[in-house]
């Protein structure tokens, strides 16, 4: 089955964000990464999160290996992105600062309402 997009778009950050990237990079597709979470702002992303590890050193060296692959492909992905989507100001400055990309905001769909009005409960018998 052929598979033929005419945009790829990746919420989150994972590693398929950049083979997305490179699918679409080399099928001459759109590819639109939208950002989750404020940590997906920043640069070596998961070797950051692996810098307190203290365990096993074959494991800790393996995940070190793990993590630097998967860091170059979040930066991959974010740098060939054609479009940025992030959902505040806060990750927006992020984006600029940390990796030198411009980003749209588009804030998430839901509110959180101040106050919840709560209905007279019913009795059915």
């Amino acid at each position: 089955m052929d598979i033929n997009p005419g945009i790829c778009y990746q919420r989150t950050l994972t590693d398929y964000a950049g083979i997305a990237s490179l699918f679409s990079k080399l099928n001459k597709k759109k590819f639109i990464w939208a950002c989750s979470h404020g940590i997906q702002c920043r640069n070596n992303v998961v070797t950051e999160m692996l810098k307190d590890y203290k365990g096993n050193s074959i494991k800790q060296f393996i995940l070190q290996m793990k993590a630097k692959l998967s860091n170059k492909l979040y930066l991959f992905a974010k740098k060939h992105a054609d479009e940025i989507i992030v959902q505040t100001q806060q990750q927006q400055n992020l984006i600029r600062k940390n990796i030198g990309l411009k980003s749209i905001i588009i804030p998430n769909g839901h509110f959180v309402p101040i106050k919840i009005r709560k209905s007279k409960l019913t009795t059915i018998l």
